[in-house]
């Protein structure tokens, strides 16, 4: 998947082949995250197993901060004009994945 080496999609650091690690699924395949680093962007609430949360243009929201971006950029709690790379999972833990 990495090659040689995989970096954190947060702090940019290098991810060891033996390192636990919080993967989020997008369209381009996935980013990989230190557990601590996994996190919401905004409000920088760390996301644990069984949190839902959103890949929104890359970054990640908790299920609270996303709503409030939804509702804010459509004017309604609705989610009308949601976007299409907005992506709500939910967290299933961490894996060890070789880099």
């Amino acid at each position: 998947m990495f090659g040689s080496g995989g970096v954190c999609a947060t702090c940019g650091e290098g991810i060891a082949a033996n390192d636990y690690v919080m993967r989020a699924p997008s369209m381009r395949g996935g980013q990989v995250y230190h557990p601590k680093c996994f996190m919401c962007s905004k409000c920088k609430y760390r996301l644990v197993p069984g949190d839902r949360y959103n890949l929104l243009n890359g970054s990640l929201l908790c299920e609270q901060d996303s709503l409030k971006m939804l509702k804010t950029s459509t004017g309604s709690g609705r989610g009308r004009g949601r976007k299409a790379n907005a992506n709500q999972n939910s967290v299933t833990g961490g894996q060890a994945i070789k880099v």
